[in-house]
């Protein structure tokens, strides 16, 4: 009789610690804090431009390789998503003389007295938190396309040092890099010259400082 219960003891114990297992692996995805506290230090372009978010890029999430690694991730995923909105929200508010959001992308709901939509969209992350990319395209106020363009962002890393500051450097990094080439680009200079702007070489702008806030 002893054995027996300590054999259902120990199946007890044993399904107790999968279940554990289980649940670990298949819990929510761990809030990363923001990236950026204030716009950057840019002057912006006299320009309103919308933005879209769209639901996958609100609700975006990093990955496991399930393919590699099963049912069972070790590492913990990341709720990308909600840190990036705020990101944006602030990169492009230092960048335009206005931004507003936008639900509905035109032609379904015509936006008034705008130049342009901005849509983000992330491409690429590594399951070890050290890397994104993001694709911004780049839309009319009627919704025709006019490009786009990858703007990606690492930390360094190792499997040793696995934390979420690592996406909050990578995210930092992206967002740099997104600031000083944004008037780099062809389709944005296009854009401009069409809006009847000057040229982005001619207008004056302070060092394009991304501020992290808190430090990592």
């Amino acid at each position: 009789m002893i054995v027996q219960s300590n054999v259902l003891m120990n199946r007890v114990l044993f399904g107790a610690l999968v279940l554990s297992i289980l649940l670990f692996g298949c819990s929510a995805a761990s809030r990363i804090d923001p990236i950026i506290t204030r716009p950057p230090l840019v002057e912006p372009l006299p320009l309103v431009v919308g933005v879209y978010f769209s639901p996958e890029f609100r609700t975006y999430q990093s990955k496991c390789d399930r393919n590699k690694f099963g049912w069972y991730c070790p590492y913990t995923e990341y709720a990308v998503g909600a840190p990036s909105v705020a990101l944006f929200d602030l990169l492009l508010t230092g960048l335009f003389k206005s931004v507003i959001a936008v639900d509905v992308m035109p032609p379904a709901q015509p936006i008034p007295n705008i130049h342009g939509i901005i849509v983000p969209t992330i491409t690429q992350d590594h399951a070890l938190g050290w890397e994104i990319t993001y694709h911004v395209t780049l839309y009319s106020a009627a919704g025709i396309e006019f490009g786009g363009w990858d703007v990606g962002g690492g930390s360094a890393s190792s499997e040793a040092t696995l934390t979420r500051d690592l996406f909050r450097l990578a995210m930092r990094d992206a967002a740099a890099k997104f600031v000083r080439g944004f008037h780099q680009q062809a389709v944005v200079k296009n854009w401009m010259k069409q809006a009847g702007i000057a040229s982005p070489e001619r207008i004056p702008q302070t060092s394009p400082k991304v501020d992290a806030g808190a430090t990592p």
